[in-house]
């Protein structure tokens, strides 16, 4: 991945999206690249070209909080970048 790279974070207002912005932000920062944020039912997030990808998720399967959810599951299976997958603190 090249430093200046975008990076697309993943938002629906979930705590663990949050963490994805937080993370996603402090290593954009640290690479120094730009950062889109677009909402986990945009359609237009398929048609930008990201460096990476940082979502949160939010582990509601048959096993709250040790699994990834759809979204991102979905990510790390069909995005052709690198998906960076951030858990929410734990409460």
């Amino acid at each position: 991945m090249k430093s200046a790279s975008l990076f697309l974070v993943v938002v629906d207002g979930s705590p663990a999206a949050s963490a994805a912005v937080d993370a996603g932000l402090d290593l954009a920062v640290e690479l120094g690249a730009p950062v889109r944020f677009v909402h986990a039912s945009s359609p237009l997030a398929s048609g930008i070209d990201a460096g990476m990808i940082v979502v949160g998720s939010r582990g509601l399967g048959a096993v709250a909080g040790t699994v990834l959810g759809s979204v991102s599951q979905n990510l790390i299976r069909y995005a052709a970048q690198p998906v960076l997958v951030v858990h929410a603190p734990a409460a």
